[in-house]
């Protein structure tokens, strides 16, 4: 039986941008989570109703893209065997771009 992408637990660092407030936070997420998911739970966390969330500072991920698969196109990290990759998140309560 073969174990799909999604059943893992990802590696997930948010990172503030543009003015939101916190700093940097680490969190590990199911990956067969999608976006939207993952950026809501942001959104309650922060008790914000509009914000924009970014994958690697560059992109605003669709919101059906499954956490893992993000992980497998744009993680970070993983140089050496064995070591652990993550995902960088970044987010904002104005857009980064316009």
């Amino acid at each position: 039986m073969t174990t799909s992408l999604q059943d893992c637990i990802v590696s997930v660092i948010f990172l503030s941008r543009l003015g939101s407030p916190r700093d940097t936070t680490r969190f590990t997420v199911d990956g067969a989570k999608r976006f939207e998911e993952l950026a809501g739970f942001l959104r309650r966390q922060l008790k914000l109703e509009t914000l924009h969330v970014y994958c690697c500072d560059a992109f605003e991920p669709a919101h059906d893209e499954h956490i893992a698969d993000l992980l497998n196109c744009f993680g970070a990290g993983g140089g050496t065997p064995g070591s652990q990759r993550w995902l960088n998140i970044s987010y904002a309560i104005e857009p980064a771009f316009s």
